[in-house]
C-alpha cells in the first residue's frame, strides 16, 4: 500500500459526501455496489453483499460495509474507484471532492481515462493497456507507467502500419452505400483519428485521400451490378404480344 495516502480520511470525506442530504449527491447501497462494479465487475450486488453479511454476522450499516468494500481491493482497482466517486461528488460538491481528492491523489487531478474508440483496430487490447497505465500514475508508480507507454506505443505502430487494419478498414468503406456518406463514413473517422494520434501518417493520408474514389467506385459498381440482375430478372415481354397490345 501506498503508505503517503490516509485512506481513513479519504474515506471519511467521502462519506460525508455519500450521506448528504442532497439526493443527487447521497449514494445508497445499490448505487455504491454498482459503482463498485464499474471496477470490479466480479463484486457483489446490494441484495447478495447484504444477506452475505448478515450470514457471517457483519455489521449491515452503510458507513461499516462501504469501508470493508473500498479496502478489500488491491490498491490499483482502490484509486480507479476513486476516480468514480469522485467523477460522482464533483458536479454536485466540488468542495468535497476536492477534499478527497487532494487526499487520494496529492492535490493533483486524477488521469483523465482515456479510452480508445471500439472502432479502432484491437481497441480491447489497447483499452486495456491505457487503463493499466493510468493506474499506474494514480499509484505514483511512474516507472512502470513510462513502461507501460512505450509498450502501448509500439503495439500501436505495429497494429497501424500493418496491412491487414487499412485492407480492413478499405473493405469497410467498400460497404457504404451512399457517396454523400463516404466523408462521415466510421473508415474515415477511423482513419483521421489514426493521423491524428502521429501513427502511421504516410498510410493514414494514403487512405484518406483515395476514400472518396474507393468508395465512389465500389458504390458505382455495385449499383450496375444491381441493374444488370434487375435486368435479368424482368419478365420479357413477346414481341407479338406488345403489338397486338
Amino acid at each position: 500500500m501506498n503508505a503517503s495516502v490516509n485512506w481513513i480520511a479519504a474515506y471519511n470525506y467521502l462519506f460525508l459526501a455519500f450521506n448528504s442530504e442532497n439526493q443527487a449527491l447521497y449514494v445508497g447501497g445499490s448505487t455504491f455496489c454498482r459503482m463498485l462494479q464499474q471496477v470490479d465487475p466480479g463484486s457483489p450486488s446490494y441484495q447478495q453483499l447484504i444477506a452475505l453479511r448478515q450470514q457471517q454476522g457483519k455489521s449491515t450499516s452503510r458507513k461499516d460495509f462501504y469501508w470493508d468494500l473500498i479496502q478489500n481491493l488491491p490498491e490499483e482497482q482502490r484509486f480507479r474507484l476513486y476516480r468514480v466517486f469522485v467523477d460522482h461528488v464533483e458536479p454536485h460538491d466540488k468542495a468535497a471532492a476536492d477534499n478527497v481528492r487532494n487526499i487520494v491523489f496529492g492535490g493533483g487531478q486524477a488521469v483523465p481515462v482515456t479510452v480508445v474508440p471500439v472502432d479502432l483496430w484491437n481497441s480491447e487490447k489497447l483499452n486495456k493497456s491505457l487503463k493499466d497505465i493510468d493506474q499506474a500514475i494514480d499509484a505514483h508508480h511512474y516507472n512502470r507507467a513510462t513502461t507501460l507507454s512505450y509498450t502501448c506505443l509500439e503495439g500501436l505502430y505495429k497494429a497501424y502500419a500493418s496491412q491487414p487494419f487499412w485492407a480492413y478498414l478499405e473493405g469497410e468503406l467498400k460497404k457504404v452505400k451512399d457517396v454523400t456518406h463516404i466523408k462521415s463514413s466510421e473508415p474515415v473517422k477511423v482513419a483521421g483519428k489514426v493521423r491524428s494520434a502521429g501513427l502511421a501518417n504516410e498510410l493514414a493520408e494514403k487512405f484518406l485521400k483515395s476514400s472518396q474514389r474507393v468508395g465512389t467506385e465500389a458504390i458505382t459498381k455495385r449499383n450496375e451490378q444491381v441493374e444488370k440482375l434487375t435486368s435479368l430478372l424482368k419478365p420479357k415481354v413477346d414481341a407479338h404480344e406488345s403489338e397486338e397490345s
